[in-house]
């Protein structure tokens, strides 16, 4: 009878034990999810200020930006620079659309990115033609997304006049 009581009282702290194992293993996978959330966040954040960086430091950018807001036609070696810039830019917002897609990031990124993409392509004739010669090197997800802010942009463009 005594050797029961001592089994059950063995099994029962076995239990007990598990369950706060479990619990523990909760509460660590949650910091390290919250850690990795914050690294992501801290990524993105240096990664626009490195572009905001290579647009104020460069000697060649802000005369080819000019360029396109005024609708001038670039020199050849402004439309390489701007189409390594385009790449970048293109390539950094189809990762964010990547991981907005798998749940990493909040729905509100994704207005973002569309926002970017009206910025910086949408709206410039010079990087519109750029996207129709690079498109085929992003994510069949990115380039819907791209032309459906193109189409909108243009759309409104035409009905604006």
């Amino acid at each position: 009878m005594k050797n029961l009581q001592i089994s059950e009282r063995l099994s029962l702290f076995a239990n007990l034990a598990v369950v706060a194992g479990i619990i523990f293993l909760a509460v660590e996978v949650s910091q390290n999810t919250a850690m990795i959330e914050a690294q992501m966040s801290q990524g993105r954040a240096e990664t626009a200020m490195d572009q905001a960086e290579s647009l104020y430091n460069s000697d060649h950018l802000p005369e080819i930006f000019l360029a396109m807001e005024q609708e001038q036609p670039l020199t050849d070696s402004q439309r390489v620079r701007f189409t390594a810039y385009l790449r970048a830019f293109n390539r950094n917002q189809d990762n964010l659309l990547h991981q907005v897609e798998q749940g990493f990031l909040g729905p509100t990124t994704l207005r973002s990115i569309r926002d970017a993409i009206w910025a910086e392509l949408a709206r410039k004739k010079a990087a519109r033609e750029i996207w129709e010669s690079t498109r085929v090197s992003y994510s069949d997800e990115y380039v819907e997304l791209v032309d459906s802010v193109i189409s909108e942009h243009l759309t409104n463009l035409s009905a604006s006049r």
